[in-house]
């Protein structure tokens, strides 16, 4: 499936029953390959068919809770193919059968080698830098032609007031740092005074990061990881987009050293020209986006604040937010 699933346990050699990890109509067909390692929360397993030389990818939901986010992503993936999107075939889903995660919801899909456009960021040049934003384009173009009607502002300004009396896990206990409890009431007032009126509704991933869009060796993308729920737009998608080439949300795991010395130098320069290409071959569609993007890329990066699991990763997000008011070079 995927270019960002980093390299887990070692080959395990045993069938998908062997390890507990089964739909009831494996058969015995599919070999544990090994553990892959991604940011959903969930697990995700490299299988191989036992009598050739086909892979595929388990997904399965990190808890009983998640299944049925978990069963509108793969949903959703269905939708996304179907309009053309390119994206993992999903092969089939069900139930797991036997072992402790008996029970569990979870879905095969094809498995697509591919590097991610975090990964494209750091070692890509301008000409394939091109030919990516040439292809968001294009699949941006077609989620467009999905459009009808907006949104209604009221989602947007419930989403904010949610995120503001929610407790992230590392505020938990009455834990506080900085005063992060009022940096995150200040930034969702902040928020809440935009017009949140005239936001097209259309088909969308939901959750377009660089990590979540994969380059395939034949140049191509493909799409992962997507996130249904009310707030679908294709400008919604954009603002996810910009969340890492603008918000720099892609670097939040790199130490401080390497984020502020050339390493980090060097991937905001790339994020910024990936962000400029892409700005030249949309603004002729949506000439009137690129006004509210900075307040949409705000609002991407603050849907982040609930799941901040690290004091670190808290106070990344909200200066991020802060720094995207004094960026005068964005959009």
């Amino acid at each position: 499936m995927n270019g960002k699933a980093g390299d887990g346990v070692g080959a395990a050699d045993a069938n998908t029953a062997a390890a507990g990890l089964a739909l009831p109509d494996d058969d015995g067909r599919l070999i544990l390959v090994k553990e892959l390692h991604g940011h959903s929360g969930c697990r995700l397993l490299l299988l191989r068919e036992r009598d050739c030389d086909a892979y595929r990818v388990r997904k399965i939901s990190g808890s009983a809770d998640y299944d049925t986010r978990l069963r509108n992503q793969r949903h959703k993936q269905g939708e996304m193919a179907a309009l053309g999107l390119p994206c993992p075939a999903v092969l089939k889903d069900g139930l797991l059968e036997g072992g402790e995660l008996a029970g569990r919801y979870c879905f095969d899909m094809e498995y697509v080698r591919g590097q991610s456009l975090g990964d494209v960021l750091e070692h890509g040049d301008s000409a394939l830098f091109d030919t990516v934003a040439r292809s968001l384009a294009a699949t941006l173009r077609g989620l467009a032609a999905t459009v009808s009607g907006c949104l209604p502002a009221g989602l947007f300004l419930d989403k904010i007031a949610a995120i503001a009396t929610a407790v992230p896990p590392c505020l938990e206990g009455g834990n506080d740092p900085g005063g992060m409890r009022e940096a995150i009431g200040e930034t969702a007032a902040r928020l809440a005074a935009h017009d949140w009126n005239g936001i097209p509704a259309s088909q969308g991933h939901g959750d377009m990061t660089v990590e979540n869009v994969l380059r395939r060796p034949d140049d191509g993308l493909c799409f992962i990881d997507f996130l249904d729920g009310p707030l679908n737009s294709c400008w919604l998608d954009v603002a996810k987009l910009h969340q890492d080439l603008h918000g720099h949300w892609f670097l939040r795991t790199l130490p401080e050293e390497q984020r502020s010395g050339p390493r980090g130098r060097g991937l905001r320069i790339a994020a910024a020209k990936l962000a400029a290409l892409l700005h030249g071959h949309t603004h002729p569609l949506w000439p009137d986006l690129y006004e509210r993007l900075p307040v949409l890329t705000q609002f991407q990066l603050f849907r982040i604040v609930p799941y901040c699991r690290s004091d670190e990763v808290l106070a990344f997000v909200l200066r991020r937010i802060r720094d995207l008011d004094k960026d005068a070079t964005f959009p």
